[in-house]
């Protein structure tokens, strides 16, 4: 049984582990890696088992900008290319008649748009252009895909009076700017 089964099999009893309760004093250094195109590796192969990854992602904390899978007795490193997840949908649902964009990760995670805290504009690490990011739990963030970052271009609207000039999504009665079209 390689150590990956064995972290498997101790925490597939969880349906959500309480990461945040956790404080191990061990810190194993693992090699196990996510890519800019939320691929999680080990050793450099690709985890091809979405259960394993899924359950990964469930234990994964970042501290003091590191990343750690963090179980009760241990935490083990992961390299993060640039953000752990991808937001691989994105859709406007009414909710007393204000409109909140529901994102869906690559790990079927849901969150919603609710607050300037759950998002920020920052140039991505792979191509350097300004991309929306979108806080999913605790410090972890997820990046749109292209096809979602289509999405959420087309779905833009010119911002409230004071700031008509920008170009941005309407969310939970807010408006979270994307595009300044003041300077182009």
């Amino acid at each position: 049984m390689t150590r990956l089964d064995q972290i498997f099999e101790s925490l597939s009893c969880f349906t959500r582990p309480p990461v945040d309760s956790w404080y191990p004093d061990r810190v194993v250094d693992f090699d196990m890696r996510i890519d800019e195109q939320g691929n999680w590796l080990h050793e450099g192969g690709l985890i091809r088992r979405r259960q394993l990854v899924k359950l990964f992602a469930s234990i994964l904390r970042r501290e003091a900008g590191d990343y750690f899978l963090v179980t009760p007795k241990e935490k083990f490193t992961v390299q993060v290319d640039d953000v752990p997840f991808l937001v691989v949908d994105v859709k406007s649902v009414e909710v007393d008649e204000i409109a909140v964009f529901h994102l869906r990760t690559n790990m079927d995670e849901v969150v919603s748009l609710r607050s300037a805290a759950d998002f920020v504009m920052r140039s991505s690490s792979e191509q350097g252009e300004l991309l929306p990011y979108f806080h999913v739990r605790h410090d972890l963030w997820a990046k749109p895909t292209r096809s979602v970052h289509i999405d959420i271009a087309n779905q833009m609207e010119n911002g409230p009076s004071d700031l008509r000039s920008d170009l941005g999504l309407f969310s939970n009665g807010q408006f979270f700017p994307m595009i300044s079209t003041q300077s182009q």
